[in-house]
């Protein structure tokens, strides 16, 4: 790629190949009869909701997944019709569900009780919504103690209860399964006695990325793919390719003496002659402070490079030792080689928070 081509200064590559090769993968875990929700939150894991929802709006799978309405909005404006559910609704927001013919989760009895009311005033048919169980983590979600109070609240409200679901805590640590196994009886025994209220039966779904993967035995009638669908997973047993590289260039490359210093607070000592290069991303991009100092490596014409002094707000400096390259030089800052689970390692964090802190004055351009 031309440095020319990449605006102010990086870009993040996104292969669409990659995205129908993760999820076909995960799709070979499951029966044919599974239903996919696809987790487009947080503008796709940062990986672009439009273009990815877009890409797999074709008949790929079955339904969007969001955590705010604005979210579900940009989607709507941008043409996807597949079906959208919200995880986080707000009564205020209702009139705008409806407009944009979003389906809210509704997590809680006064949540079910105000759309019950909303729609009893203002609609004619009933409206498409999902009801979210509570089964350990504590989050959000219907305990099961509140069960027998829902039915009073949905007699005679015209709603349509489209799914039933829950979320697991910790679907991808083995430490934890029992646990896991736990919350998944649970939820069918809830899912089983709320489902006697309604005269059919909502579509199940409990199973995130890591059950997929490591419960899918159990997938009940719908999963919903997050972070696997972007490539990013630890579970050894399934091969995945992560859908984004992070590419930016060196802008300008230097020789610094013996002694000398390099960047901010003078925290990179040069302990022998070395050209330096520098590459116009920082911390302002999402590229942590924490990675400066040589906690991180670029790569360069095949070749990895440590980082040198602080990280600075637009730039980072590469130490290429007694290699001197040429301005304009590709550089990659991540990706399968030097990986987003390799960069949360060293951050002492998660792929989510790395992806999703990706700023959006990176660029993302998309490949197949």
């Amino acid at each position: 790629m031309n440095s020319s081509d990449m605006g102010h200064s990086s870009v993040l590559e996104i292969s669409l190949s990659a995205v129908e090769f993760n999820l076909n993968t995960y799709k070979n875990y499951l029966p044919d009869s599974a239903k996919i929700m696809v987790m487009v939150k947080a503008d796709g894991y940062g990986c672009g909701a439009e273009t990815i929802a877009r890409y797999l709006s074709k008949g790929q799978i079955d339904y969007l997944g969001v955590a705010f309405i604005e979210e579900g909005i940009a989607l709507r404006e941008a043409g996807i019709e597949l079906p959208i559910m919200v995880m986080i609704p707000r009564t205020s927001q209702f009139p705008d569900f409806v407009k944009y013919q979003l389906e809210p989760e509704l997590f809680s009895l006064p949540l079910i009780e105000a759309f019950c009311l909303f729609a009893k005033a203002h609609l004619d048919a009933p409206y498409p919504v999902h009801i979210k169980l509570d089964t350990g983590m504590n989050r959000l979600g219907l305990a099961k103690s509140e069960l027998t109070k829902i039915k009073p609240l949905i007699k005679d409200c015209p709603v349509e209860i489209i799914s039933l679901l829950s979320h697991l805590a910790v679907s991808g640590n083995p430490t934890h399964d029992s646990f896991t196994q736990q919350q998944i009886a649970e939820f069918e025994t809830m899912a089983a006695e709320l489902s006697s209220y309604f005269r059919h039966t909502p579509t199940h779904h409990i199973l995130n990325s890591g059950g997929i993967e490591r419960f899918h035995s159990h997938p009940f009638d719908m999963t919903r793919l997050g972070i696997g669908l972007y490539g990013l997973s630890t579970y050894p047993g399934i091969e995945l390719k992560e859908i984004a590289q992070w590419n930016s260039y060196l802008a300008q490359v230097r020789y610094v003496k013996q002694g000398e210093t390099v960047g901010y607070n003078r925290s990179g000592k040069v302990n022998a002659g070395s050209w330096i290069g520098i590459v116009p991303v920082g911390y302002a991009d999402g590229f942590r402070r924490s990675l400066g100092n040589g906690n991180w490596h670029v790569e360069i014409n095949g070749q990895m490079y440590p980082t040198i002094g602080d990280v600075c707000m637009d730039m980072i400096m590469v130490d290429l030792g007694n290699q001197q390259r040429e301005p304009g030089d590709h550089v990659v800052i991540m990706s399968m080689k030097n990986s987003a689970i390799d960069m949360a390692n060293q951050l002492d964090t998660i792929p989510y928070e790395v992806i999703t802190s990706i700023a959006k004055r990176v660029k993302r351009i998309y490949v197949h």
